[in-house]
């Protein structure tokens, strides 16, 4: 929690001193609405991963085994230690720093910009540094792109709260049934199948990286359309804004 206040008190330093803007422009309110499309997000994100899941099942990749000796505890603690880390990164690559690149470059540039340094993060976040080189550009493309997502939903909805939502409901659903750390397997305990085709994996593998962001995007295409709501904060910036 320290880290994250740190974070605001920065990002407001730097909306104040370049922008002359505060913390504001991350879309907080109006409250009510803002924590319903931070609520909608997360279903969005529950879901497709929950699909993808599936699909490794159906595939007869994994199996999954009913945990009965889940602690409802560890799922709220869970849930906590992902809502933090998940809003920290958000503070890092979509806050107050994407805002102000969105302003000097362009909104769909800075996208870009920030899908870039996310996914290079990932290489660091997930140690794979013993890894070869295909896991690199793996991983690249998988978190790359998702961060991608990430930003175009603050852009599009003019919240924070809306990658947010993505964010946490992407990591939590894994906590719940997949390999996953510091928190993992809480409700199923996953397990590679016996046996399994090894193209089928290496193709599910690629749709797993490109599907649910993919889904992400053209949903929030769908919702809302041409609109750029992050265009309201950038009004009366020192920098040009005109640039989409």
């Amino acid at each position: 929690m320290i880290g994250i206040a740190v974070l605001l008190v920065l990002s407001h330093v730097l909306l104040k001193f370049i922008l002359k803007k505060n913390l504001m422009v991350l879309g907080w309110t109006p409250i009510g609405r803002q924590l319903f499309t931070f609520l909608c997000g997360t279903v969005l994100a529950l879901v497709i991963h929950f699909l993808t899941v599936y699909l490794s099942e159906l595939l007869g990749l994994q199996t999954f085994t009913y945990n009965d000796n889940y602690a409802c505890s560890m799922l709220f603690r869970s849930l906590f230690y992902h809502l933090q880390s998940a809003f920290t990164e958000e503070l890092v690559f979509r806050g107050a720093l994407l805002f102000i690149v969105m302003n000097r470059f362009g909104i769909r540039k800075a996208l870009f910009i920030s899908a870039f340094f996310f996914g290079i993060y990932h290489w660091f976040s997930y140690n794979i540094w013993d890894k070869h080189l295909i896991a690199y550009v793996y991983v690249f493309i998988a978190t790359g792109f998702m961060g991608y997502v990430y930003g175009y939903s603050y852009a599009k909805s003019g919240t924070i709260l809306l990658p947010l939502g993505l964010h946490l409901g992407w990591n939590y659903l894994a906590t719940l049934c997949c390999d996953a750390v510091p928190y993992g397997e809480l409700l199923f305990e996953s397990a590679r199948a016996v046996t399994y085709d090894e193209k089928v994996e290496t193709w599910y593998s690629l749709l797993k990286a490109i599907m649910p962001p993919l889904l992400m995007l053209l949903t929030l295409r769908i919702l809302y359309a041409k609109q750029w709501l992050i265009l309201k904060h950038m009004k009366g910036t020192t920098i040009n804004q005109t640039k989409v």
